[in-house]
């Protein structure tokens, strides 16, 4: 079944389903669009974690529904006994058809194009994934006149503020999480030089029918000694953010500027009695950036 179906079927957003299969799906660097594909054993993830709002929907339909009908009861029933108090002689009357809601500009206008449809996936992935907000990606963003602060990587040179890190096992992975920013709009990415660019300037607003501009993300590999990868971001609402560094572990360092409650090699003991030593150290608060740690108990290890 296609993402978009089910999107539809379950009432939540494509954007919401697909950080989900991102977690779920086993390779973080798939681009899921609208028109994917879904296999049966991820639709079956899909369909317990979401078809609860599927039933919540059917349920409130019912519900209103039933308001309807019991209205128009009270108004037969009250119509009838204005009817036999002022001596006219009953007739009951058949129900008046229900009136269609008036037209409006948004009821007619033509439903949104698939280009339309990436467009807000990758608008709502984009500040999603780099300001920790919640954005929809079912309607137009309205982020113009809006400034948001970053929240993605962390902050590893204090006289650069505007450049934060993430932290990554190789080029191939840089190049693959910054793609996934456009949150499977990969039409909306184009190949450079030195790597890729996702352009968010001529979006077609489908609820104004206006232009917007959001702005660019560029990538660019193996920039030197100290990243394996960066991204130039020129997007005016997130205007204290304009590099993203990916580092690899050695590039990274044992602890960076992440106050790690513990630091590498170090040995302690934990619940149980149980020893435990520290072979990696958390750097920041994204899961690449977990720490590791390992039981030194002989048969009861875990990590």
């Amino acid at each position: 079944m296609r993402l978009s179906k089910i999107a539809k079927d379950f009432n939540v957003g494509i954007q919401t389903l697909v950080e989900f299969l991102e977690k779920k799906g086993g390779d973080p660097t798939m681009e899921w669009k609208p028109m994917s594909q879904v296999p049966d054993h991820l639709y079956e993830l899909l369909s317990k974690e979401f078809n609860k709002d599927k039933s919540v929907k059917q349920a409130s339909e019912r519900e209103r529904l039933e308001r309807l009908q019991t209205r128009d009861k009270i108004k037969e029933e009250t119509r009838q006994i204005n009817a036999v108090n002022q001596g006219i002689p009953q007739t009951r009357q058949k129900p008046a058809p229900k009136a269609e809601p008036a037209a409006t500009p948004s009821s007619v206008a033509k439903t949104p194009t698939e280009e339309q449809m990436m467009q807000r996936i990758a608008v709502a992935s984009v500040l999603n994934k780099l300001t920790g907000e919640t954005f929809s990606d079912t309607t137009d963003v309205d982020f113009e006149g809006h400034t948001y602060e970053p929240t993605i990587g962390v902050v590893r040179n204090e006289s650069r503020p505007s450049e934060r890190s993430i932290q990554v096992s190789s080029t191939t992975l840089s190049e693959g999480y910054f793609r996934t920013l456009a949150g499977g709009a990969s039409e909306l990415i184009t190949e450079t030089a030195d790597g890729c660019k996702i352009d968010l300037t001529n979006l077609d607003c489908h609820s104004t029918g206006k232009k917007q501009s959001l702005g660019t993300l560029t990538f660019h590999k193996g920039y030197g000694a100290s990243d394996v990868g960066y991204a130039d971001v020129d997007i005016p609402s997130i205007p204290s953010l304009q590099r993203i560094s990916y580092k690899t572990d050695d590039q990274w360092g044992d602890n960076g500027d992440f106050k790690s409650p513990i630091t590498k090699g170090e040995v302690f003991v934990g619940g149980g009695g149980r020893y435990w030593i520290c072979v990696r150290v958390a750097t920041g608060n994204h899961p690449s950036q977990a720490g590791v740690l390992i039981n030194m108990q002989s048969g009861k290890g875990d990590n």
